[in-house]
């Protein structure tokens, strides 16, 4: 993946994905994980990456990997700049369609 696929990615879902750091440092003791660390161990393990290879690299117990990568397929599901759309047509389009199926049809005989 390129660096400005990674960053495109990564800015539609960064909203989704950004953590209360008063509130994480709070319940963890800990500074939140970064959106960026959480996009990369996910498509890392997406690739085929071993989560305990990731998780050993990203210093995490094997819920919190599993919990990051689970917060960013979620946040890729619900984002509406993502979402699969069926394409559409032109009335025009719609209504020369059985005339150019007609013409094909009588070719193929």
């Amino acid at each position: 993946m390129e660096a400005s696929s990674f960053e495109l990615l990564l800015s539609l879902i960064r909203p989704t994905l950004a953590r209360d750091e008063i509130k994480s440092t709070n319940q963890t003791g800990t500074d939140p994980i970064e959106p960026e660390n959480m996009l990369q161990m996910t498509l890392s393990w997406l690739a085929g990456g071993n989560y305990m290879t990731i998780r050993g690299l990203a210093g995490m117990s094997p819920s919190g990997i599993y919990g990051c990568m689970h917060a960013v397929m979620d946040a890729i599901c619900h984002c509406p700049e993502l979402r699969i759309h069926s394409p559409t047509e032109s009335q025009e389009r719609i209504h020369d369609l059985p005339r150019a199926l007609q013409t094909s049809a009588k070719m193929a005989f």
